[in-house]
């Protein structure tokens, strides 16, 4: 469950209220029930209103609804973090 990539299930982009483009990001269903999956949501949330960089997404909304917790965040072009760091080792 702590691969990177392997909690969440994200939208396909759209635009936001404030006129950005935005995803929204959840728990994977077959995760939902699992603790670490939601932690794992609410520090992201959590880090990302407390972020304030051009590399980190904006967020917009933290909410609940019949399909579990969520986050809208701002969506970024490019390529994924866990493809960049192929071949790279901690020191």
């Amino acid at each position: 469950m702590s691969r990177a990539g392997s909690v969440f299930e994200v939208s396909d982009p759209f635009t936001h209220p404030s006129g950005a483009l935005a995803i929204t990001k959840r728990v994977r269903v077959d995760l939902r029930g699992e603790p670490a999956a939601l932690d794992a949501l609410a520090r992201e949330a959590r880090f990302l209103s407390l972020a304030r960089h051009a590399a980190v997404p904006r967020l917009f909304e933290v909410g609940r609804d019949e399909r579990g917790p969520f986050v809208v965040e701002e969506a970024f072009e490019g390529t994924p973090l866990a493809n960049a760091m192929t071949g790279w080792e901690a020191m």
